[in-house]
């Protein structure tokens, strides 16, 4: 009979639980920082939205103000055409915008 002589190393064919563990915790780690880095872009990206939402509205207030003399009493008013508008036609056209 022949004796095999093989180290103890060269028979382990797999990972034991305790690396697979180890593994997996040093994934969900990782993971955790992505998820804060991305959570913490979009709401940057939400703030920067709305930003630029309020400087559009502010613009069209503006706008508004300029063309009637006045700013609307309430949001209804947007949509009834003021008397003493420059150009009445374009009033629908701008209700669009």
């Amino acid at each position: 009979m022949k004796r095999r002589n093989h180290s103890r190393t060269s028979l382990r064919r797999g990972f034991t639980l305790l690396e697979l563990l180890l593994v997996l915790v040093i994934l969900v780690v990782i993971a955790g920082f992505g998820i804060q880095v991305f959570t913490g872009t979009q709401k940057q990206a939400r703030v920067k939205q709305a930003k630029i939402t309020l400087g559009i509205l502010s613009s069209a207030l503006r706008q508004y103000q300029m063309e009637v003399n006045g700013l609307p009493s309430s949001l209804e008013a947007l949509h009834v055409q003021p008397a003493d508008i420059s150009n009445p036609n374009d009033w629908v056209q701008k209700l669009n915008k």
